[in-house]
């Protein structure tokens, strides 16, 4: 389930912001969850009362019948300060009002509702209408991306809290079909037919015009939408000024209010383990790592389904034939071996592999006790987290979340728990890293394990300045970790991708198993191209 237990609305006093209040208050009434009011006021604001007095005022006069749960003055940037009140009051929906400047402005310069959907992990619903009753007309904008996975899993959750008899459009802007002939968007309409309840009335409508966002807007509006749903991936630097962003003109421009999704939000869909690719034969190591699997299997809350593949020449192949979820291979690094080289074989298929691995080494006697998730500052800690979820559903595991500090050029930290991401390097001059970017890293751990439900009791969070090759394999054997979850390859790439300088250190690094991540959306693209490879063969 998406939750929809929190929603931070921010205000600037003035009257523009009074349908933004009650908007954001008819939502939470509706979804029943609890409202948070945030005016972020300037710094030099910090010895006056005026902030807190009008925001009061305004309070008592919009939402005189519909108290919040929280109202708070913030002192700060208005995008930042958004941001980190709303990790603090654990939001799952921000509200905000519509932007004031010039589309050719926005592209110079970012809007609030764009800078924090940059950072934010949760969608932001910009109220250029009032929402004063039921919300059941929407608008979903198709990319032909994987990230309108994300759009669709949301409204399947959402729509029938906010209002009976949804009805959903999906809107392609930019018809087109691949040189192959497969409209990309076509996935997305049957994963939305098998996802949305039944009683959502399902659509299709595809929009012609030579500028995409024009065309959207007056479809919009002759529909009587009420939402438009849209993912956002914003564009930076010389990028933006000269193509601008589509989501800042569509909160300039549309006639509705529009709900700003973040791109990884598709990542946040469980992970599916129903069909396990076994690559061990009954033999191997006197037949123990065969044996622990099918226990593993017998005593698992749902059912699974053993495949094996020991006996194909291309283990990889052979599991994604059968639509396997995860590969179960055994390597026989002996207790204490940090010195062997990875072994070929195994190499040779977590450079390959679409899905995940399991790599066996010591194993111990009953089920996984405790994991190590090793996560950085990518998208794939959703997968990660997932898994570990997992594992903690089904056998009860603890779990270490440990994260190492890149202070790097290219890396990403903040400097305020809940605030946006900035350089790693700029914290060498202005920060004390200890005091201000390790506890804002620690939160923000925290945050990802509230964000994939974890039992936070279950939960220990570690951060470190010391460099991942080294500081994850030695955190594993000092607490014990019978498993470490790693990414294996360090970005998106083909198929086959070189493993990434973690992964292998991970790899080579001690006797505990290893759950090797894949980004998902390796898997996506393989079964896109399964697909284009049958089209043709049927075709020809």
């Amino acid at each position: 389930m998406i939750q929809l237990e929190s929603i931070l609305v921010g205000t600037d006093l003035t009257v523009h912001c009074d349908s933004v209040l009650q908007s954001a208050a008819s939502l939470a009434r509706q979804s029943g969850a609890e409202l948070h009011v945030v005016h972020v006021a300037s710094e030099w604001d910090r010895d006056d009362d005026q902030p807190r007095d009008a925001l009061d005022a305004q309070i008592r006069r919009v939402l005189p019948n519909d108290p919040p749960t929280t109202v708070e003055v913030r002192y700060d940037r208005p995008f930042h300060g958004i941001l980190v009140h709303a990790a603090d009051v654990h939001a799952d929906l921000v509200v905000l009002g519509p932007t004031r400047s010039a589309p050719l402005v926005s592209r110079v310069q970012a809007t609030t509702a764009e800078r924090i959907v940059r950072s934010a992990e949760v969608p932001c619903l910009v109220v250029r209408s009032p929402i004063t009753g039921a919300v059941n007309r929407y608008g979903v904008v198709l990319d032909g991306a994987v990230s309108d996975r994300g759009l669709i899993d949301l409204l399947a959750d959402w729509s029938p809290r906010l209002g009976p008899a949804p009805d959903v459009t999906l809107v392609d802007p930019v018809p087109s079909e691949s040189p192959d002939g497969i409209d990309p968007t076509d996935p997305i309409q049957l994963r939305a037919e098998h996802a949305l309840p039944t009683h959502v009335s399902l659509s299709r409508a595809r929009v012609d015009g030579s500028d995409p966002v024009d065309a959207l807007t007056e479809w919009a509006r002759i529909a009587s939408k009420q939402w438009l749903v849209v993912t956002t991936s914003a564009r930076a630097g010389m990028n933006r000024i000269w193509k601008g962003s589509r989501a800042a003109r569509l909160i300039h421009e549309a006639p509705c209010s529009v709900l700003l999704v973040p791109s990884t939000f598709w990542r946040r869909a469980p992970i599916e383990l129903g069909r396990v690719a076994v690559a061990v034969g009954p033999e191997d190591r006197d037949g123990a790592p065969r044996r622990w699997i099918e226990d593993r299997v017998a005593h698992a809350r749902e059912s699974m389904k053993l495949i094996p593949v020991d006996d194909h020449p291309e283990i990889v192949e052979a599991a994604w034939s059968a639509r396997a979820d995860l590969i179960v291979v055994d390597d026989d690094r002996g207790s204490g071996d940090s010195k062997s080289p990875l072994n070929p074989n195994l190499e040779a298929i977590l450079e390959k592999t679409p899905v995940p691995v399991l790599v066996l080494r010591d194993l111990p006697e009953g089920p996984i006790e405790h994991v190590l998730v090793a996560v950085d500052t990518g998208e794939l800690w959703y997968e990660k987290f997932g898994w570990a979820r997992r594992l903690n559903e089904r056998f009860g595991t603890r779990i270490t979340v440990f994260h190492a500090v890149d202070l790097a050029l290219k890396s990403r930290v903040r400097r305020t728990p809940g605030g946006e991401f900035v350089s790693g390097m700029s914290t060498w001059m202005k920060d004390d890293v200890e005091r201000t970017v390790l506890p804002a890293m620690r939160a923000w751990l925290w945050e990802r394990v509230r964000l994939a439900e974890l039992p936070e009791d279950a939960v220990d969070v570690k951060v470190s300045l010391t460099d991942p090759w080294y500081a994850i394999p030695t955190l594993a054997l000092t607490c014990g970790a019978d498993l470490v979850v790693a990414a294996v390859h360090s970005a998106p790439g083909p198929d086959p991708a070189p493993l990434s300088p973690v992964a292998r250190a991970v790899l080579t690094g001690g006797s505990y198993s290893v759950l090797g991540v894949v980004d998902r959306e390796r898997a996506v693209a393989r079964a896109n191209e399964d697909r284009r490879t049958e089209v043709e063969r049927l075709e020809s």
